[in-house]
């Protein structure tokens, strides 16, 4: 969660809907420059840590004037996540990777390989977990709980709002790209990821 204090303007957003360029924005909002990774005790930080993306249910809503939620389609969301964690290589999730050794798991399944055994891998790899739960994990059931819920077309009008609120031209920065890498599914894989994720249709679906 992003929560806003100076303005009262709380963000909710899950990993792969457009989580970086959120807090890149909020980081700016309130310490008036861009955010560059440090060294904390011998430990690389970055913005992930200082506005952390965990489930509702271990965050505390606080008194907002505007709560605002960003959703994606789940099947859109999945392929950006496979090019961007699965095709792609992060140096700090190496060692999550490690854990398949000892497994039939390969480093880089298909997307048919990635859905069919997904929870194995999410046992395994908590890069994997984080970037698979469900939206409603992170958004929680209600989207009546939101004044306003917004995808990756409409960020041209949640820029124009902030801008209002806070008084300052807001532009969210777009980072995490997931790069040109083409992800095709068949049919089935399609079928079966709209039914792992048939809460976040029924709740958001009007959204996507």
């Amino acid at each position: 969660m992003i929560w806003l204090s100076e303005f009262g303007v709380e963000i909710r957003t899950c990993p792969k809907v457009l989580s970086t360029s959120l807090k890149l924005m909020a980081f700016r909002l309130e310490n008036g420059k861009d955010f560059e990774p440090f060294t904390r005790r011998g430990k690389v930080v970055y913005v992930h840590e200082i506005y952390p993306t965990k489930p509702i249910g271990k965050t505390k809503s606080p008194k907002a004037r505007y709560r605002i939620a960003f959703v994606r389609d789940p099947v859109e969301r999945f392929t950006s996540f496979y090019r961007n964690r699965i095709i792609r290589t992060h140096a700090q999730e190496l060692r999550q990777w490690d854990r398949l050794r000892e497994t039939t798991l390969t480093r880089q399944p298909t997307p048919a390989e990635l859905i069919t055994r997904m929870e194995e891998y999410r046992c395994l790899v908590g890069s994997v977990r984080h970037h698979t739960e469900e939206q409603v994990s992170f958004l929680g059931r209600d989207a009546g709980y939101y004044d306003f819920i917004f995808n990756s077309r409409q960020v041209s009008h949640f820029e124009e709002l902030m801008s209002g609120w806070t008084g300052t031209v807001v532009r969210l920065p777009h980072e995490q790209r997931s790069g040109p890498d083409f992800v095709e599914l068949g049919a089935e894989e399609i079928a079966s990821l709209r039914e792992r994720y048939r809460a976040d249709y029924e709740v958001y679906g009007p959204w996507f």
